[in-house]
């Protein structure tokens, strides 16, 4: 997925580390830059996740906004899995 801005934010993919297999994502404020959370996969919830930085606060727009993001990461997660699905099926028996 490609890096995102918004109203307040800007989402940037990250470098993905050693043995991982999804992607890490920075949350920045537009106007500062400060680095305010990061979305990453979460196992526990078999989903993408956001986790905050310590003592940040959001209002309900950031809120949608970073859980779009999220969404739309799982969407086209989802799409990836069925291709790679569907791939499988169609292979001949032999």
């Amino acid at each position: 997925m490609n890096d995102r801005t918004t109203k307040w934010l800007s989402i940037e993919k990250g470098i993905r580390l050693p043995n991982k297999k999804t992607d890490l994502y920075g949350v920045y404020n537009k106007e500062s830059g400060a680095c305010i959370g990061l979305i990453k996969w979460y196992g526990a919830f078999r989903q993408y996740s956001f986790f905050p930085a310590s003592n940040t606060v959001y209002e309900k727009t950031c809120l949608a906004d970073i859980s779009k993001f999220m969404q739309d990461l799982m969407d086209e997660r989802k799409i990836e899995k069925d291709k790679a699905l569907n791939y499988t099926i169609k292979m001949p028996v032999v």
